[in-house]
């Protein structure tokens, strides 16, 4: 079984989808998936 530990920094992560040329509906849909997801990891770890 191969397990991969990814490490992301978000704060940078969603500068660079803001700054990108991806339009406005994209940019907003990914920033809100990253940050279900930063509320969920957060909420399995209290």
């Amino acid at each position: 079984m191969t397990q991969l530990n990814i490490n992301l920094d978000m704060d940078q992560l969603t500068e660079q989808i803001l700054g990108s040329n991806l339009n406005a509906a994209t940019k907003g849909l990914a920033v809100a998936v990253f940050n279900a997801y930063m509320e969920a990891e957060r909420d399995a770890h209290v």
